[in-house]
């Protein structure tokens, strides 16, 4: 029982390192978190494959991204533990200054995780990131 409440707890850590290097913009550190086959997939692409393939990946898809002011909430996240295989579902907000002062959720969704213990370690196997709630269209 000890294990696995520790394997859920490195879990949620895995998730939230995810967090702090997406929005720190991080993403060497972010690939890391992959395991060597690790896919990220969703919102910006068919999929991004291995930490080097997700780190320039990230690079290209979110690099340019003003992100100043700007950062994710993670919440819900349900895991499930088979041995050496984990799953996870959690939601997810990526919040901004709103006009006139104070944050607003600019974006909405849920993480479909699949995750795999390496070296006595977790990893992500596969992140893929569903937008549920999406931004409203640029005024031209």
């Amino acid at each position: 029982r000890v294990q696995r409440l520790e394997d859920i707890e490195e879990i949620h850590e895995l998730m939230y390192a995810y967090g702090r290097d997406v929005d720190t913009k991080n993403f060497a550190a972010l690939g890391r978190l992959f395991a060597a086959k690790g896919r990220w997939g969703g919102v910006k692409g068919p999929g991004m494959i291995g930490p080097d393939g997700i780190r320039e990946g990230m690079i290209k898809a979110f690099g340019a991204d003003d992100w100043k002011n700007h950062f994710h909430v993670f919440t819900n996240a349900i895991i499930h533990l088979d041995g050496d295989r984990a799953t996870a579902i959690s939601k997810w907000q990526f919040t901004g200054p709103a006009p006139g002062g104070g944050a607003r959720t600019l974006l909405a969704g849920h993480y479909d995780d699949v995750f795999i213990r390496v070296d006595g370690h977790w990893k992500f196997l596969r992140r893929t990131v569903i937008n549920d709630v999406p931004s409203p269209p640029r005024k031209p």
